[in-house]
């Protein structure tokens, strides 16, 4: 479950944009993304915190 409202309303985004993805893929991808804008990096350790 998404407990960050501006994560929840980017996932509601990128699932209206992308309507062939599955709720996990789009919430995966939206995640994702979000974690890559808020950390200003696409490094892994970086977006998940390792």
């Amino acid at each position: 479950m998404l407990k960050n409202k501006h994560l929840k309303d980017w996932s509601c985004i990128v699932s209206k944009q992308m309507p062939h993805l599955s709720i996990p893929q789009a919430i995966g991808l939206a995640t994702w993304s979000f974690g890559v804008v808020m950390t200003k990096s696409s490094s892994l350790t970086q977006v998940l915190g390792g």
